[in-house]
């Protein structure tokens, strides 16, 4: 048997969810009945994806991760990877800031997105709207906060 008709098996018995329905919800074959066409959609594609990571599993691989973090050494750096399409505009990354305050240098990295790194550009960065006296918060930048 081919290894596509494996999976096509698998994401069947998967769909039909043989063993786990009521009895009200079983047609003559013994397998469960979706109560729409966007159940059975929803469920089939819900068992792709468990097929999916369970082949990636047997190659001893590891299962995507649905949110990668990039990490740069300077906004430059981070800007540069957006320019050469590496990441979106909407994408969140890890950028170490390098600030003087009060004539000592803070590093810190700060989770932010390059979107608001070329929205913060234009901006001063002593507005007021983060605490700089807080040193967890010395380098962030001063619009870096999701609003809604």
């Amino acid at each position: 048997m081919k290894q596509t008709e494996r999976e096509h098996e698998s994401v069947e018995k998967a769909v039909t969810g043989a063993g786990q329905a009521g009895p009200d919800k079983r047609e003559e074959g013994g397998a469960a009945r979706p109560q729409s066409w966007r159940q059975y959609i929803e469920q089939a594609e819900a068992a792709e994806k468990q097929a999916e990571a369970n082949a990636a599993l047997e190659k001893s691989q590891r299962p995507a991760s649905y949110r990668p973090l990039h990490v740069y050494a300077s906004e430059d750096e981070a800007l540069m990877a957006y320019n050469e399409g590496v990441i979106g505009p909407h994408c969140p990354i890890l950028v170490r800031r390098t600030r003087e305050v009060d004539g000592v240098t803070h590093t810190r990295i700060v989770r932010i997105t390059p979107g608001r790194i070329i929205f913060n550009q234009n901006i001063p960065q002593d507005l007021g709207f983060v605490d700089r006296s807080d040193p967890v918060h010395i380098c962030d930048y001063e619009i870096a906060e999701t609003c809604g």
